[in-house]
């Protein structure tokens, strides 16, 4: 289970509710629910394989990567899907780092940095992946860009937790926001790697 998140949108508030293994009711995986925070009643599942981190909310949009690595945009105030993708390597050279995360049994999810322009999530294999966070349109693909962390079973449990630490914003410059993941900076404006800082 991930830490539960309120959000005030309009006039409504939402309680994101995300559990590692949830079924619907029609027997598919929907492992996030959002319910009213003051009454309990339900508003929609979100239909996603093992959530273990909280989503990211960012304008009323729910960024979610579920434990397969797919990233999920859904407007919070009426559960519609805006887009789906899957954080993958299409690559001949990298055809083995795949989002299905088997080494790790399906693993860790992590949640979505939503930064400024792109909206950013990383496989366990330490792939990064930035998606136009409106489109969803998969603009950049680093394979094995980003340090893993020394446990091999939850390569980013360490530092991948709750949304507000799940990414440090490192400086705003003239050339957009600069925003560090596992110690790998990126512009997120340009999509440049940078310098790892450590």
């Amino acid at each position: 289970m991930c830490p539960p998140v309120h959000v005030h949108h309009g006039e409504r508030s939402f309680l994101i509710i995300g559990g590692t293994w949830v079924p619907a009711p029609s027997g598919t995986f929907a492992s996030v629910i959002v319910v009213d925070p003051f009454t309990g009643d339900e508003f929609y599942r979100v239909p996603v394989i093992g959530v273990s981190q909280s989503p990211t909310v960012v304008d009323g949009v729910m960024y979610i990567v579920g434990q397969w690595r797919e990233i999920i945009a859904v407007d919070v105030a009426t559960g519609r899907e805006l887009w789906r993708r899957r954080s993958q390597v299409e690559t001949p050279a990298t055809a083995d780092l795949s989002w299905h995360d088997c080494r790790t049994g399906g693993g860790w999810s992590v949640c979505a940095p939503a930064v400024a322009k792109h909206v950013w999530t990383v496989n366990a294999r330490g792939d990064l992946f930035g998606y136009d966070r409106h489109s969803g349109h998969e603009r950049f693909v680093y394979p094995m860009a980003v340090p893993l962390n020394a446990a091999p079973t939850c390569p980013f449990a360490n530092r991948l937790a709750c949304a507000p630490k799940a990414f440090l914003i490192a400086e705003q410059t003239h050339g957009g926001v600069v925003f560090s993941v596992n110690g790998q900076r990126i512009n997120d404006s340009t999509g440049e790697l940078l310098t790892a800082s450590r």
